[in-house]
């Protein structure tokens, strides 16, 4: 009997790889430990503006209390990302902005309903 010798490894198959990753020290130091997030007022403002603007087109008289506090909320959060090292100024200038067109479209939604009720009423058109 004859020993053959084995046969080679298929191919496509290189040697073992090297393992995970290992975890150094210590964690990794924050990004930026400055900063603490977006400020909640501005979050609070964009919101209640985006909410107004959906509320002027359903039901205009709601619309009016939830613009008030659109634009108070984003004044005050827009004071308060000034003097501090939060985030949040771009978002507190859109509640303010998404307020405003709120005001804006509640007006101007009333305006039309009332000017077309007063001329169904009294014009009988």
């Amino acid at each position: 009997m004859s020993t053959w010798p084995p046969p080679p490894p298929p191919p496509g198959y290189g040697p073992p790889g090297y393992g995970p990753p290992g975890y150094g020290p210590g964690a990794p130091p924050p990004i930026n430990p400055g900063t603490s997030g977006p400020n909640p007022l501005a979050i609070a403002s964009l919101v209640s503006g985006v909410v107004g603007i959906l509320l002027s087109f359903c039901c205009g008289i709601f619309a009016f209390p939830v613009a008030v506090v659109a634009v108070a909320t984003g004044a005050i959060g827009l004071s308060q990302t000034s003097s501090q090292q939060s985030e949040g100024r771009g978002l507190a200038i859109a509640g303010i902005c998404c307020g405003v067109a709120t005001l804006v479209l509640a007006v101007g939604f009333l305006f039309l309903s009332g000017f077309t009720s007063f001329s169904t009423f009294f014009l009988g058109r």
